[in-house]
């Protein structure tokens, strides 16, 4: 005897039937993973270039040759803007008043400026450079005759002068002359804003009997010498402590200082002239 279930209650109701639900087992789902990854990675494969040009890891930049444009591309002007004159055959030697000719062939910015008395609009127009505003005719060319060649300057007449010193000890000199009171007052005429300075070695051919002289060509005027025998060659007098003078120093016209310095410019001052022999002037040396 078959047993059947029993039925429940009855309700009236149609009883329904379950849907199935597809899913992948988890075995399947690898796979397909699998092979999407395989897919992937063969089509960026494919899609890299060729082995031999791509740039291996250690690469030699001075294997790396980059060309650049050897200069940019040249632009040559024209070289020059076309002319827009008029040939001046065609129109300046044609007997007629044509273009912008302010009179027969002549005036205007083509042909030559016109002769005197000719019409005219400026002053360019006419041969003598002068167009008359109120006639505009050209005015009368002026013939000047030339002038004078100038004369050149009258050469300055140079005077002699010639130094003398008879009690000089070594063969070291150094000489200034001043030609002006405010150069002989710095350090006692002893500097290098005087008119000349002259530091000598005397030689053979400055001795004259048993003195020396210094000789030269200057302007004439007034002027003023000092000189000092410099003994030890050291380019400038030595004084004792007192300030006197330990090596030879004199000054023309045997001008002398004080205790209050050198010799003074009105004393020490003399004239040249020109012309005549040179003027000599004797400088006695002295020292403490």
């Amino acid at each position: 005897m078959e047993n059947f279930p029993e039925e429940g209650p009855k309700t009236g109701l149609i009883p329904q039937k379950k849907k199935k639900v597809f899913c992948l087992k988890p075995l399947t789902f690898c796979f397909i993973t699998i092979f999407a990854v395989i897919a992937l990675s063969l089509a960026v494969f494919l899609s890299l270039p060729p082995e031999d040009d791509m740039p291996s890891g250690d690469v030699d930049p001075s294997s790396i040759n980059i060309t650049f444009p050897t200069a940019a591309p040249s632009y040559a002007p024209p070289s020059a803007a076309p002319s827009t004159s008029q040939p001046t055959g065609a129109t300046c030697n044609d007997g007629a008043k044509d273009s912008d000719q302010t009179d027969l062939d002549c005036g205007g910015e083509v042909c030559s400026p016109c002769g005197d008395g000719l019409m005219c609009l400026l002053d360019r127009d006419c041969r003598s450079t002068s167009c008359n505003t109120a006639t505009l005719t050209c005015d009368e060319t002026i013939t000047r005759s030339p002038s004078a060649a100038p004369t050149s300057a009258p050469t300055r007449c140079q005077a002699g002068l010639a130094i003398s010193c008879a009690n000089f000890i070594t063969s070291h000199a150094i000489l200034w002359i001043h030609n002006t009171k405010t150069t002989w007052d710095e350090n006692d005429a002893m500097n290098n804003n005087a008119y000349i300075k002259k530091v000598d070695e005397i030689s053979p051919g400055m001795v004259l009997g048993s003195a020396i002289k210094f000789q030269m060509q200057i302007p004439p005027g007034e002027y003023g010498v000092m000189l000092i025998d410099d003994e030890n060659h050291n380019g400038e007098l030595d004084t004792n402590f007192i300030g006197l003078p330990t090596e030879g120093v004199g000054a023309s016209r045997g001008a002398a200082g004080g205790p209050f310095g050198g010799p003074k410019w009105d004393d020490a001052k003399f004239t040249i002239e020109c012309g005549g022999e040179a003027t000599l002037i004797p400088v006695e040396l002295w020292k403490a």
